[in-house]
Formats: structure tokens, C-alpha cells, sequence
């Protein structure tokens, strides 16, 4: 374990689970009609307690239980101790980091509470390793090849399509205190923590209206989330939220489009999470073809192109579908298309087999980068809809 100073473990004593402690005491904290909102100038969640809790499991389920209850609904879930079967659980300490990757060099935010405009720096592991248990800041890197072998898939995606949306893998590591802003992701996630704990205030994508994405192209809310502005963020006085906890081992799966902000505690704070694009189908024949095990390297599987999540954008609105004809692709793209006759070229190249139908298999036979050349039209549909800027 990493030594904190006598002043920093003071620190943690004194100040554990701001965010959630805030949250606490809100159902006691009456107020007049002469007051400031609830909540006001307080850490976000201090308005109301949680209004439900995410659903925890103590075993990783197969990834057609997966799909079926979490992803195809878009619901978050909790996975105990199931970051222990990755190897980087055990494997990196300090000491371990520096001793197997300490020349690598690694971009490192400067500052800790999350704006969005702080400065990067280059330096080597060695370097942070070096300085992060003193110095405001927060390593955030894409996880370097020469690492992959000790992080990578839980059973729940090892088959079914999910290996092919494969987007990044990220380390997350720093000294603790770590706040994010309120933000979305357009992709799905599972976040595992290897040291220390971590507390999101999650809201469901369906109560988003709530937030004031005031940059929305960068998905994320300006309000400061440790001093929260009610007269200037006046939906965020009665919006419902999750609380969720994570300690060391726990792993979150987070849809795309859930709006999030996360905070670490004091201390040693190291995670890796893996993010995919999001599926509107479950490829079962991929299943009887794997064998599954409880974790598989990242190096088994290369990244996707960063379409893919523009891909299931497109699909999502076909989710509810089984296999498209013609006039189906007409009745839910027309938007998208200036006549039949350019939508009847696209059928006729994705109906693969010229059956007059187009299958889930077929729509994904055809790599991520031409398929969205077939929609030309994706960001510039003739009417606003769910399709265009706004990410899901």
C-alpha cells in the first residue's frame, strides 16, 4: 500500500464520503418559502436522498443475461468483486508499475477537480509515480499496449458481438479527491476499481431533461458540482438519482447517455475501465463458438472504429426489429433519405444474400467506416429527431 502523509490521512478522516454524507442528511433539512432552494451552494445530491439504488450482482452473468437485463434496457448494474479477476487487481502496486512500465510515457491532467480546460502534461509512470501523492494531479490515459496483457473483458462480453465495439481502455489513477463533472458518455462502460472507492451520483438517461447540458457538443454540464448553483440550475432542484459505491474490486456497467459525476476518496485512487460502443443486438451464434472464462487480455482484441458507435446510433432506432424489408427501412429512415430510390441502392447493398431482406447479420457484415457512408444524411436530417448532433 502507498504511504499518505499524516496531514492527508487526517484529512480522509475527517472529510469521508462528502458527496454522500451531503446527500444524508437532505430528507432532514427543511426550508421555507423564503429560503434558498434546497441544495443550494451545497455538493450535487445535497437537494434529496437517492430515489432508488442500482442493482448489485456477486457473480458476472453470461452475456446473454447481460444484454437481455442490462444493456438492451439500458440499465446500470453493479458487479462485486469482479475486478479481482483481473490481473492489475494484485499485480499493480507502485512498485509493480514502476518496475514493469516505468519508462512509458503517459499524458497527465493538471488538477484533480475536473473543468474540462485544464492542462496535459507528458511525462514518464516514473515521474508521475514520483510526484502524484503530493502534486494536484490525475493521470487519465488510454491503457498502453505493453499493459493490455494485465486488464480486458469480463465474462459478460466475451461474446454476442460485443468484442467487435471494443472503443478504449482507460487507467484512471491518482492520489484520491478526484471530482468529475456531470456528464454523459455516448458509449457504454464498465469501470472496475483496483484501489481505493469511488461514489457516482448516476441519473437515469430518461431524466436528463433535468440537466442543463450548457456544452452539450461536449456532453457535460458547467455547473460546479461541489457548489451547487440552484437559481442557475434550477432543474437539478428535483431531479432523481442513484448513489452508487464502489470499493475496490466492484466494477459498474454505465450505459451510454446516463449522466454521471464521479468522485474518488482519499488515498490511493486506481481503476480501468473498458468502453464499447452500444449494441441494439446480440449476436448468439458468436456464443456457441466461445469458450468463456472469467476474464480475457485486452490484447485478444483490437479497438473498433470509433463509427461503431454512430452504427448503433442508426440501428437503435431499428432496435425492436428481427430482420427489415424494404418498406421497413423506408418507414424508419425516410427522414434520412432524399428519395426511394436512394434508400432502394442502400437495401440492396446491405441485402447481402438478395433475399429482400435484410438481417442484424447482414447490417453488420459490412465494416463501421462504410456502413455510415451509406447514411451521408446522419447529421443533417430534414426534421430534428432522435438521429443528428445530440448524442444519445
Amino acid at each position: 500500500m502507498v504511504e499518505v502523509s499524516f496531514w492527508g490521512m487526517l484529512l480522509c478522516l475527517v472529510t469521508p464520503g462528502l458527496h454522500a454524507a451531503a446527500a444524508a442528511t437532505a430528507a432532514d433539512d427543511t426550508v421555507s418559502q423564503h429560503q434558498q432552494p434546497r441544495g443550494h451552494l451545497q455538493p450535487l445530491g445535497a437537494h434529496a436522498p437517492p430515489t432508488g439504488k442500482v442493482n448489485i450482482l456477486h457473480e458476472v452473468p453470461h452475456p446473454v443475461d447481460f444484454f437481455k437485463n442490462y444493456v438492451k434496457p439500458s440499465k446500470p448494474v453493479v458487479f462485486k468483486g469482479a475486478g479481482k479477476f483481473l490481473p492489475s487487481f494484485e499485480k499493480w502496486t507502485d512498485t509493480y508499475l514502476r518496475d514493469h512500465f516505468g519508462d512509458l510515457e503517459v499524458e497527465v491532467e493538471l488538477g484533480k477537480k475536473e473543468n474540462r480546460s485544464q492542462g496535459l502534461v507528458s511525462l514518464t509512470l516514473n515521474e508521475f509515480l514520483d510526484t502524484y501523492e503530493e502534486d494536484d494531479i490525475y493521470l487519465v490515459e488510454s491503457i498502453k499496449a505493453e499493459m493490455k496483457g494485465d486488464v480486458g473483458l469480463l465474462k459478460c462480453l466475451q461474446c454476442g458481438g460485443f468484442t467487435r465495439l471494443i472503443q478504449d481502455a482507460i487507467i484512471w489513477y491518482s492520489s484520491g479527491d478526484t471530482m468529475s463533472v456531470l456528464h454523459f458518455d455516448n458509449v457504454d462502460n464498465i469501470n472496475c476499481v483496483l484501489d481505493g472507492r469511488k461514489e457516482l451520483f448516476v441519473v437515469d438517461k430518461k431524466d436528463s431533461h433535468h440537466i442543463d447540458f450548457d456544452r452539450l457538443e461536449e456532453g457535460y454540464s458547467s455547473v460546479d458540482v461541489t457548489n451547487v448553483d440552484m437559481l442557475k440550475y434550477p432543474g437539478l432542484r428535483d431531479i432523481p438519482y442513484f448513489w452508487v459505491d464502489l470499493f475496490p474490486g466492484d466494477c459498474l456497467y454505465l450505459p451510454a447517455g446516463w449522466p454521471h459525476h464521479v468522485t474518488s476518496s482519499c488515498g490511493r485512487s486506481l481503476a480501468v475501465n473498458v468502453w464499447f460502443a452500444h449494441s441494439p443486438w446480440f449476436d448468439a451464434d458468436s456464443c456457441a463458438e466461445t469458450e468463456l472464462s472469467e476474464f480475457k487480455a485486452l490484447t485478444q482484441y483490437p479497438y473498433s472504429s470509433s463509427n461503431e458507435h454512430l452504427r448503433s446510433k442508426i440501428l437503435l432506432l431499428a432496435a425492436d426489429y428481427v430482420e427489415f424489408t424494404e418498406t421497413d427501412m423506408w418507414n424508419l429512415y425516410s427522414d434520412y433519405f432524399g428519395s426511394k430510390n436512394q434508400l432502394h441502392k442502400v437495401f440492396r447493398f446491405l441485402d447481402s444474400n438478395l433475399d429482400g431482406i435484410v438481417s442484424w447479420s447482414e447490417f453488420y457484415k459490412v465494416d463501421a467506416d462504410t456502413f455510415i457512408k451509406l447514411f451521408p444524411w446522419l447529421y443533417e436530417p430534414k426534421e430534428s429527431g432522435t438521429l443528428g448532433h445530440t448524442e444519445l
